[in-house]
């Protein structure tokens, strides 16, 4: 399964980053794409590279936004957020949402993505703040 995971820069909570590692250690899980981001995007990399056996990693980064993780297996051409996001979607089978919020907002490229992945019909697992998951 290909799995896109889109998320706060803050970073995840510690009770997001527990159900984070408990979703990308799941069986199964073919490829991670993210965006290169700092926060989440960099966290999830290095779950994602730790718990599974042979880990194949997809970024779609944003122009100038690079965050700290080793050289993905594909690297997409860096493009504006707002461009790049839907593709991580269109890319992936399901879709990890971690926000910084427990509500939906607007002026979010995390709730945005969450949007995208609803219009697209992607099976979508919002991570609360609180390490909870409401299916999307």
């Amino acid at each position: 399964m290909r799995v896109g995971i889109s998320g706060t820069r803050q970073g995840a909570t510690k009770d997001q980053e527990i159900t984070l590692r408990y979703f990308l250690g799941s069986t199964g899980i073919t490829r991670l794409t993210h965006g290169g981001c700092h926060g989440v995007d960099e966290q999830a990399d290095a779950i994602y590279r730790e718990v599974q056996f042979s880990p194949v990693v997809s970024v779609y980064p944003a122009i100038g936004g690079r965050g700290t993780y080793p050289e993905p297996d594909i690297i997409h051409d860096e493009m504006e957020p707002l461009k790049r996001n839907p593709l991580i979607v269109q890319d992936s089978e399901l879709m990890l949402i971690v926000p910084a919020q427990a509500v939906e907002i607007r002026r979010s490229g995390t709730w945005a993505t969450y949007r995208y992945s609803i219009k697209y019909g992607v099976l979508t697992i919002i991570i609360l703040p609180d390490g909870t998951t409401q299916i999307g």
